[in-house]
């Protein structure tokens, strides 16, 4: 038989789970007999309707004040951790989402003159590349020629006009 949660308690025991430092998410659903998959479940849905709700803490903030945030949460574990992201509005969703926007965030855009010099750098080396396979190709060859060459003289021995 299936049991039917609320969608409030849903949501407050992900929270409890995320806010609390002080356990394991084994031993927290475990004391609040909660199938794993159950809480997996919950916990991805409500990451993804907390996305939502919390662009606007994420838009008020700026790159620099998110990064300090993400430094200050660094040196907490445990309930400091839990009392600075209180304090602050935060849950380690957002710091998780900051640190993956950090990660991926893309490089400063290069100047026309820098993209001109990567397209010719970029010519360049597919140049050098196909050179590269031309000449593998040709040595290729030629060692194959050599090889049967050798092997022409060991059958039918060495021609006396080839010696001079």
């Amino acid at each position: 038989m299936s049991r039917r949660y609320t969608q409030s308690y849903k949501e407050e025991m992900v929270k409890k789970s995320l806010m609390q430092n002080t356990e394991s998410i084994t031993e927290f659903i475990e004391k609040h007999n909660i199938p794993s998959g159950t809480y997996y479940k919950w916990r991805k849905q409500f990451s993804e309707g907390m996305e939502m709700k919390n662009e606007s803490i994420s838009n008020k903030k700026s790159n620099a004040e998110k990064f300090n945030l993400i430094l200050k949460s660094e040196k907490l574990s445990g309930t400091d951790l839990g009392e600075f992201l209180r304090k602050e509005g935060l849950t380690t969703v957002d710091l998780d989402q900051w640190k993956k926007e950090f990660s991926t965030e893309t490089v400063v855009k290069a100047t026309s003159k820098e993209k001109k010099e990567l397209r010719k750098l970029k010519a360049q080396c597919h140049d050098l590349e196909k050179n590269v396979r031309r000449k593998d190709k040709a040595l290729a060859e030629a060692s194959a020629l050599l090889i049967l060459k050798k092997k022409a003289d060991l059958l039918w021995g060495v021609d006396e006009n080839d010696e001079e």
